[in-house]
């Protein structure tokens, strides 16, 4: 625990918060695999993010706000070129899951990807909704996080038989009033028929 307060230390004064919600983010433990047009090979992945400030590792946590309902990521090395997903625990269980049969209702997790098939990335992402759905309802006994849970994508991906690899270094997390028009929301970093898990952790 003391590696990690020390990693997330380091990498604030490396990496200045600029104005509005956002937070510091080292790379971590999500990895994709996906060729174009195939259901990923490997899609795993877990967050640990600061309750203070939203800083993490494998990505980061977001704070709803009203005024910033698109989630955008700038890695100190590749820019706004960063595949990630971008989820809203809605049952508040610490878990964000795509993908699979999923009864319908309020309670359901809502997932979205930056990272398209077509090789395009979508950053920043959104509109997004402002509010985890029926909080109070879905599930009492948890708590989970009020906000927008970011999971980075590093991995490789293949568009036409050329394969490029998504890689990030260390970087920001912010909420922005507005985004790309149109907007395009992606389907890589875990959009596929199987159910995928990928956990976060507030600490």
């Amino acid at each position: 625990m003391r590696r990690l307060w020390a990693v997330l230390i380091a990498v604030v004064v490396v990496v200045l918060p600029v104005a509005g919600t956002a937070g510091p983010y080292v790379s971590g433990a999500t990895v994709v695999y996906k060729d174009a047009g195939q259901q990923p090979a490997v899609d795993s992945g877990a967050v640990v993010c600061s309750i203070e400030t939203g800083a993490g590792v494998g990505g980061g946590c977001l704070p709803f706000s009203a005024a910033s309902r698109f989630v955008g990521v700038s890695d100190a090395a590749f820019g706004p070129q960063v595949a990630f997903q971008v989820c809203i625990d809605n049952n508040g269980d610490n878990r964000c899951v795509s993908g699979g049969d999923k009864p319908p209702g309020p309670c359901d997790d809502l997932v979205w990807f930056s990272h398209s098939d077509d090789g395009s990335i979508s950053n920043p992402l959104g509109p997004l909704p402002g509010s985890r759905s029926n909080s109070q309802q879905c599930n009492p006994k948890h708590s989970g996080w009020d906000g927008y849970v970011v999971f980075l994508c590093e991995g490789v991906h293949t568009v036409n038989g050329a394969a490029h690899v998504h890689p990030a270094t260390t970087g920001m997390i912010q909420g922005s009033p507005t985004g790309p028009s149109p907007f395009k929301f992606g389907d890589f970093c875990g959009g596929i028929r199987d159910q995928v898990i990928k956990e976060y952790e507030i600490i």
